[in-house]
């Protein structure tokens, strides 16, 4: 048996550094359960540069190097760069990131500066249970690629992925996909019209697991030919937007959630526990009370993934009417 645990959006923004210079430890609270299985997750947020930024992207994410030492103490074994803030501090800071990384024994998955940002990654050669890892990005969560850059980042094809989970299949035991996607639907409870029915296609080509990000929030999650889909799995660490000393986004209430997803992998199958957690104040805390606001969330997805127009209810409250509401009271 192998012992995963992921999770969502890592970013040591604003107060994580302050945390990490003052030695404080906020994830004392999980760690309990992210020392017992090696932790898979989406970062976010690189080390800054010397170079400037990436002025074609808004908002950016940063941190210092000194703070991504924290990854350390979430056990973090995979980390996933396919994502939207690869860009953001531009060559200089995508380097110092991936050396941070290295210093950790922390594999990356899904960007480099070479040509290996597309070559899956294969855990457990020498054992029983063989799993593959594939990353990638959709265009539409605005990655906003620099002129010049010598990023390469492993942008979502869905044909090319079909190819590569067909070429895995007899390959290893099981498929894991970690989709940053959704775009359309960034900050909303619920995925894309067209996402259930690529995760389908993925599953029907022999992926086993698919792990989304990007929302900020913890979406719903099914099983399909009894294969677990998690379409976002919200913030695991994030916080408030300050770019250029001035407020850009303020953490709302729903991005404070999110959870953990504890998998055993056997050889022909495996075991999910979903641990729900909340940032409160910085730290991350284990709270069992979400599990109810999370089941509500799944029944409703099963009636807006049947009925278009229910979806088009759904998308025209998430971008005109959440928007407003937002600007005034949060």
């Amino acid at each position: 048996m192998k012992k995963y645990a992921f999770i969502g959006d890592i970013s040591f923004n604003n107060r994580f550094e302050k945390i990490y210079s003052e030695g404080e430890n906020p994830f004392k609270g999980i760690n309990s359960i992210l020392n017992k299985a090696d932790v898979v997750g989406n970062l976010e947020c690189f080390a800054r540069g010397d170079t400037g930024v990436n002025e074609l992207k808004n908002p950016r994410l940063d941190t210092s190097e000194e703070t991504l030492n924290l990854l350390a103490d979430i056990n973090i074994k995979i980390a996933c760069l396919a994502n939207n803030h690869a860009f953001d501090n531009l060559d200089s800071g995508f380097k110092k990131t991936k050396l941070i990384l290295g210093k950790h024994k922390i594999k990356s998955i899904g960007a480099s500066m070479d040509n290996n940002y597309s070559i899956p990654l294969i855990v457990g050669e020498q054992d029983d249970i063989k799993i593959a890892f594939l990353n990638y990005v959709n265009y539409d969560t605005n990655p906003s690629i620099p002129p010049n850059t010598k990023i390469k980042v492993n942008f979502f094809c869905k044909n090319t992925l079909l190819s590569k989970i067909k070429e895995l299949r007899d390959r290893v035991n099981h498929v894991v996909v970690l989709l940053h996607w959704g775009g359309r639907v960034e900050n909303g409870f619920y995925p894309d019209w067209h996402q259930p029915k690529i995760a389908r296609e993925l599953i029907n080509a022999g992926a086993d697991l698919i792990i989304g990000h990007h929302s900020h929030t913890f979406q719903p999650f099914e099983r399909y030919k009894g294969k677990y889909i998690f379409y976002s799995l919200g913030n695991f660490c994030f916080d408030d937007i300050y770019m250029n000393y001035k407020l850009y986004s303020k953490l709302s209430p729903r991005q404070k959630e999110s959870a953990i997803i504890n998998i055993d992998f056997y050889k022909d199958s495996y075991k999910v526990e979903i641990t729900p957690i909340r940032n409160r104040g910085g730290n991350i805390i284990i709270d069992k009370s979400l599990y109810v606001k999370y089941k509500c969330r799944n029944i409703l997805f099963h009636i807006i993934k049947k009925f278009h127009f229910v979806w088009k209810i759904y998308y025209i409250k998430l971008k005109k009417i959440n928007p407003i509401f937002n600007y005034f009271f949060i």
